[in-house]
């Protein structure tokens, strides 16, 4: 497994050395971020996968540095029943199903909850399939693939697409984000091909933080950013 060479420097893996925030915009983010992957530009066969909504916006920047091909890949954070904004779980394509364990214990949500819980999203993720035009599995089988979000706190969703993505046995698999949590960033990299982060935060509690601005992308915003893309390399 190739682990990202910034991974030991002080300033990339220490909290105290951190004052957010480090980016103006998730553009800013995708430039820098496109900086420290240099090796993937311009190779044969590799593709952008960004994590939608706000893993495009930094996925576009990427793969136009890099000179790739972009596409997406729908994923749904399963939300707690009294507060959505509190990720307990997710699901991804392929029939992948993650849950917090704690949480689900602590709420007691019962196997009929939890089905509803998960049925509500796939509806969801199958809606943003079609829409953002993610692409098949055969697609991605034996290609290089870069994951790039915008951020990764619990990892519920990233660990979800991750799974998801490993199912279409692709020939890399390799995670790139602006800012990770440091214990969420050493319990991925043993099923990654490689790990990139411009920083990693103990204790990272809000990804958002890290941004001067931060807003939600809408369904027009994300699928612009993909049509400007479309024809750059998906069979």
């Amino acid at each position: 497994m190739a682990r990202d060479p910034m991974a030991q420097d002080p300033f990339f893996s220490s909290s105290r050395q951190l004052l957010p925030p480090l980016w103006h915009s998730r553009r800013e983010a995708g430039l820098a971020l496109a900086e420290r992957l240099q090796a993937w530009r311009d190779q044969p066969g590799a593709l952008v996968i960004g994590l939608p909504r706000g893993g495009v916006a930094v996925a576009a920047e990427v793969a136009d540095a890099l000179h790739l091909p972009l596409a997406s890949w729908a994923v749904r954070k399963l939300g707690h029943p009294a507060d959505p904004e509190v990720a307990i779980g997710a699901i991804a394509p392929g029939g992948v199903v993650l849950w917090d364990r704690a949480s689900l214990r602590q709420l007691g949500l019962s196997p009929q909850q939890q089905d509803r819980l998960v049925a509500d999203q796939q509806q969801e993720l199958e809606r943003r399939r079609r829409l953002f035009g993610d692409p098949e599995v055969a697609a991605l089988r034996n290609r290089a693939l870069l994951v790039v979000d915008d951020g990764v706190a619990t990892g519920m969703t990233v660990r979800a697409a991750l799974a998801s993505l490993r199912q279409a046995q692709p020939r890399q698999l390799v995670l790139a984000v602006p800012v990770i949590d440091g214990a969420v960033a050493s319990s991925l990299e043993p099923s990654l091909d490689g790990l990139v982060a411009l920083a990693r935060v103990e204790g990272l509690r809000s990804v958002g933080a890290w941004y001067h601005h931060f807003g939600q992308l809408d369904d027009a915003t994300v699928l612009a950013l993909l049509d400007e893309r479309r024809d750059q390399g998906l069979p």
